[in-house]
């Protein structure tokens, strides 16, 4: 079976929902904000593309949402097949920022799939073009053979648990659902937070990563330096190590 087609089923959005019409490469040659590089890429490392799913007050049964910075009006699902998974991030950055409204790409590519969200607030340029504020990707799945908490994620995305208070916070709620798998690289278990305990837990995810990194380098450093800045850098290791994790633990518990 069709992977994507698989992948769907755990959204169960409505049928009014389901548009599932192919979207030709030429919609985006012909947008004058893509770079002819952006084009290249599109042309190069896309298969193809379909328009799954149109989520709008009509088909869903959920308000739209407007302030001074977001503009919520529709939420559309689409696939997109490409040839590696190696220039994935740069390509959906790019469709990302082609589609002047909130998305959520389902990539293919090798039989695994990954989903990409983009928050979105709108531009000072004009009315009608939205700025990427965030993007989160999760990564490459086997649908196949997921693990038990690709299995949790998957199935927290069903519209049955997500947010229906307007399509901003609903579209926000996918989001959150597509970051918090990350933090399974340290937590045992898949766990739905709130929006404060999700910060917390993100704030920490990403501090994790920062001090890792610093870690990296300090033990690079210390082949390179006198003995007695060794002794200094090997306390500082130690120090880094531990706080790691205590942070994973905090993450976990």
């Amino acid at each position: 079976m069709n992977i994507i087609s698989d992948a769907c089923k755990y959204f169960s959005f409505p049928k009014k929902c389901v548009v599932n019409k192919k979207i030709f490469k030429k919609t985006f040659y012909d947008n004058a904000d893509i770079a002819k590089t952006a084009h290249k890429l599109i042309r190069d490392e896309v298969e193809d593309m379909f328009w799954l799913y149109n989520l709008t007050p009509k088909t869903i049964n959920v308000s739209s949402y407007t302030d001074d910075e977001y503009q919520y009006q529709e939420i559309q699902i689409i696939s997109a097949k490409l040839k590696s998974q190696k220039t994935a991030n740069k390509i959906l950055s790019v469709l990302q920022g082609a589609m002047p409204y909130p998305v959520v790409i389902i990539a293919e590519s090798n039989g695994l799939i990954s989903l990409n969200t983009a928050l979105k607030r709108k531009s000072k340029a004009g009315e009608d073009k939205l700025t990427v504020e965030n993007t989160y990707c999760t990564d490459w799945l086997n649908i196949n053979a997921l693990s038990s908490n690709q299995e949790k994620f998957l199935r927290s995305l069903s519209t049955k648990g997500l947010s229906f208070i307007n399509l901003y916070e609903l579209y926000a709620d996918i989001a959150r659902r597509v970051r918090l798998l990350a933090l399974c690289e340290y937590k045992s278990e898949y766990a739905i937070l709130g929006k404060k305990q999700s910060e917390t837990a993100f704030k920490a995810y990403d501090k994790i990563k920062e001090m890792e990194t610093e870690l990296v380098s300090l033990r690079r450093k210390i082949k390179d330096v006198s003995f007695a800045d060794q002794v200094k850098l090997n306390v500082e290791i130690k120090r880094l190590g531990k706080t790691i994790k205590t942070y994973k633990r905090r993450l976990d518990s």
